[in-house]
């Protein structure tokens, strides 16, 4: 009887091993899973860093006076009040 509860002891003891390592080896599948989805999210935020990056370099340029200044002449005409505007009527 004694051998018999031996032996009963040991196959549970295997299969507290086996499912032991079967847990192990499905957290190390899932840490993986985490580690891949963690890379792919560090380069789109980089990428999307650059990006604001470029858009905020961009908006400093259009905000600034030198940009402005230069639009109004060119678009719209416009000088400043102490110009003077010559009018070249042979290039018409």
């Amino acid at each position: 009887m004694r051998k018999f509860f031996k032996r009963l002891a040991f196959v549970l003891i295997l299969a507290l091993i086996a499912v032991f390592a079967s847990f192990i080896y499905a957290q190390t599948l899932i840490n993986i899973d985490y580690a891949r989805e963690e890379a792919l999210l560090a380069a789109e935020l980089e990428k999307e860093t650059e990006t604001l990056n470029k858009l905020k370099r961009e908006k400093d340029h259009y905000m600034s006076d030198s940009y402005v200044e230069k639009i109004a002449r060119e678009k719209l005409g416009l000088v400043r009040q102490d110009e003077i505007v010559f009018i070249n009527d042979a290039a018409r």
